[in-house]
């Protein structure tokens, strides 16, 4: 989550327009008109947020205890896995997927 004093959230977004910004498939079978809230870190975020895994064992066990409703992970699979209340959202560049994420959440955040 971006500091409220310097930047104002745009959200709540579609998941489907996350996505489809984010150059990341909408997996099978989810619903694209779940919305997203904002994003956090993986121990910060609930069900509303969006947050990421990069796949790095420091942060393999915040992946796996997260409460994130939704996660951008790495498109090979990963041993790890959060709740399964935790869409996964599996992508080429997690971290490029996640920057485009939060572009459209905190746009002043970009200048």
């Amino acid at each position: 989550m971006a500091d409220p004093r310097f930047f104002d959230n745009r959200g709540p977004f579609a998941l489907a327009e996350i996505c489809l910004r984010s150059n990341v498939s909408l997996p099978s079978g989810v619903d694209g008109t779940r919305l997203v809230e904002d994003v956090a870190s993986l121990p910060g975020a609930g069900p509303m947020h969006l947050s990421f895994f990069t796949g790095a064992r420091a942060s393999a066990g915040e992946f796996a205890e997260t409460q994130a409703g939704y996660c951008f992970v790495p498109q090979q699979a990963t041993k790890h896995s959060p709740s399964s209340s935790t869409i996964l959202l599996p992508c080429v560049s997690v971290t490029h997927a996640f920057a485009a994420a939060a572009r459209m959440l905190y746009p002043e955040s970009a200048l």
